[in-house]
């Protein structure tokens, strides 16, 4: 749910705010206070009913995405390669067994979902496999 670095990451910044929802019409990209606002406003809303999802395997969110899986105990889990991948402290396993819709909470800021669902390729952890970038 972190938006890429200004120092380290210029380039993937610069596409993360061509990508973001909120920028306004005619400007390139958006610019970083105003990224930053809006993602410290919605990782406060934790509950919001954008949040409350349904995980359908025949229709798998975009890559990138985090959500807690609300029939496993709130389990954190990855959508890479259009699978489920299980977050650990050491990385990723799985993929996780998925056969049916699950009920979920979108754990990535909305507006971020957005900007990965608007084209956005974030970087994703190797433990992922299958995935379509790398950290």
């Amino acid at each position: 749910g972190h938006r890429p670095c200004g120092e380290c990451r210029r380039p993937d910044l610069r596409r993360f705010g061509a990508a973001w929802p909120h920028k306004a019409a005619g400007d390139p990209f958006a610019m970083v206070p105003e990224i930053d606002a809006v993602m410290r406003q919605e990782r406060r809303d934790r509950t919001g009913p954008r949040r409350q999802v349904t995980l359908d395997p025949e229709h798998p969110p975009v890559d990138g995405l985090m959500f807690a899986l609300l029939d496993r105990g709130d389990e954190a889990v990855l959508v890479a390669g259009g699978k489920l991948w299980l977050w650990t402290p050491s990385g990723y396993s799985g993929p996780l067994p998925w056969r049916s819709p699950q009920p979920a909470a979108l754990l990535t800021p909305p507006s971020t979902a957005r900007a990965i669902q608007y084209g956005y390729a974030p970087q994703i952890h190797p433990s992922a496999q299958g995935s379509r970038g790398l950290w």
